[in-house]
């Protein structure tokens, strides 16, 4: 069960390498998750169980809207709801900022339906929609893949 929703600290730094690595199978590295910390552009939160981030949301400004560009929650402790509390979080910012939609571009290996992480599946249960096929529109593990564009529309 989560804990907290919080802004990630340096000490976090590890956790959040440890849940990309276990999440994906093309983490970032140190410097990127680096130039994340440093870029004020970037937006982010972790969830926590135990004191501990289990679970983690990046985002950034994108048109009149705002474009989440990694969230991930460790295998163990998916179903939990940990997910969507960091999508509600993200919302609330949203809304609060006046975007009046967030969206999310994801890669057509992690939308393969009957697949245990369909993220989207998992958007889809949360208001989310695939509006958009992107030709060639990700890279994923080195390889160039076509890719969803889902946005979640946030009234005007």
């Amino acid at each position: 069960m989560i804990d907290n929703i919080r802004a990630p600290q340096i000490t976090d730094i590890n956790y959040l390498l440890d849940i990309d690595l276990k999440c994906f199978d093309d983490p970032w590295d140190t410097e990127k998750w680096r130039e994340i910390y440093s870029d004020a552009q970037y937006k982010k939160l972790v969830g926590t169980n135990c004191g501990n981030p289990v679970g983690f949301v990046v985002w950034c400004p994108h048109s009149d809207g705002i474009q989440i560009v990694r969230i991930a929650v460790k295998p163990l402790h998916r179903k939990q709801g940990i997910g969507s509390q960091l999508l509600k979080a993200v919302r609330i910012n949203a809304l609060q900022q006046k975007y009046r939609k967030i969206c999310m571009v994801v890669t057509e290996s992690l939308c393969c339906p009957n697949q245990g992480d369909n993220i989207g599946h998992w958007l889809n249960n949360r208001g989310f929609f695939a509006n958009e096929i992107c030709k060639d529109g990700s890279i994923y593990c080195g390889k160039v893949e076509d890719a969803f564009f889902f946005v979640l529309n946030l009234g005007s």
